[in-house]
């Protein structure tokens, strides 16, 4: 278990993060980030989600 712990955190340190750092101070700088730039309602929201946009419906 040891070995595969040290395996992730070799890992982590090539992708340029510190395994010993919070990961609530990582994921809140990110949600803060991303709270100022997209907000959810908006049509910019959906810029860049890699989905198709939704079909027009025809009436019948």
């Amino acid at each position: 278990m040891g070995e595969v712990v040290r395996e992730i955190e070799n890992i982590l340190q090539l992708a340029g993060l510190n395994p010993n750092a919070e990961s609530v101070s990582t994921s809140a700088s990110y949600e803060d980030a991303t709270k100022e730039r997209l907000h959810p309602y908006s049509q910019e929201a959906f810029e860049y989600s890699g989905a198709f946009p939704a079909s027009k419906m025809e009436p019948q």
